[in-house]
């Protein structure tokens, strides 16, 4: 019941403070008129959403069903810690980029300029699933739900695909894990090529460029990282997170310098400016 009430009375809480915000005239009608109007919109998006809830699940039945139940809850915790990054930030972002960028409707090119400039942002703060899951609002500014639709079926063959490989060929959690990894990253490449080629139609180079330099930063920080987690291995949990994103931040602050994305220094030097 907890975990029913919570959902239903935040849904009812946001609509009275939204209604009351914004008072809306509410009139019955019948008809299929307006319904047409939207329909070739609608019908996309509500087709992407039941296929793209029961493809992000389905890995949590399988699991559950023909592995054990410590397996289902390793995974669903270790799934739950990835996605923390993705959901406090999606769920700010994307909402606000649907109407925004909706204005930007029948001008594709300076939607796609627009999105790739807030793609400096994703890329810096998180990986693939982080900008894969803002490209729906993008897809739903431009009127383009059925290529939205079109990406929904691709990943859920594909993710299901790595699902049931994971399972039932490999037979062991990690190997799940890293087939839902694959599945994302091949997802991703579908989805942007689909959005640029069909929805933006124009080179997708612009988005390729803003990904070379978080792309760099992190093999950077894996080379660090992968000889610390073998040096350290066997200590405290705690003491190694704190070593380990110590070296990530001294060398993302290091690479950021160099290549003149950011002037932390200058920053510094003028902070102490102000100061004194």
């Amino acid at each position: 019941y907890a975990l029913i009430i919570n959902p239903i009375l935040s849904s009812i809480l946001i609509f009275v403070i939204s209604y009351q915000r914004y008072p809306q005239r509410l009139r019955f009608t019948l008809g299929l008129k307006v319904l047409r109007k939207i329909f070739s919109y609608s019908a996309y998006q509500f087709l992407f959403n039941v296929i793209n809830y029961f493809s992000r699940n389905l890995d949590k039945l399988l699991i559950g069903k023909y592995m054990s139940m410590s397996d289902l809850g390793y995974y669903e915790k270790s799934y739950r810690l990835m996605m923390l990054p993705l959901q406090n930030i999606t769920q700010v972002i994307t909402p606000v980029m649907h109407p925004i960028f909706s204005d930007f409707q029948n001008d594709k090119a300076k939607l796609a300029t627009s999105y790739e400039r807030i793609l400096r942002i994703l890329t810096l703060s998180v990986g693939v699933q982080i900008i894969l899951s803002s490209s729906g609002s993008i897809f739903q500014a431009a009127g383009d739900t059925r290529s939205l639709f079109v990406c929904g079926v691709f990943s859920s063959v594909l993710n299901v695909t790595g699902i049931l490989l994971g399972i039932f060929y490999f037979g062991t959690l990690t190997a799940v894990a890293s087939c839902i990894v694959v599945t994302f990253s091949i997802n991703f490449i579908q989805c942007y090529w689909q959005m640029y080629r069909i929805t933006f139609r124009r080179s997708a180079w612009p988005f390729i460029r803003q990904l070379i330099s978080p792309f760099i930063i992190s093999i950077l920080i894996a080379l660090a990282l992968i000889p610390m987690q073998y040096a350290l291995e066997g200590m405290n949990i705690f003491v190694t997170i704190i070593a380990k994103g110590i070296v990530s931040f001294i060398i993302f602050g290091i690479y950021i310098q160099m290549t003149h994305e950011y002037d932390m220094i200058g920053k510094v030097r003028s902070l102490r400016k102000k100061s004194l």
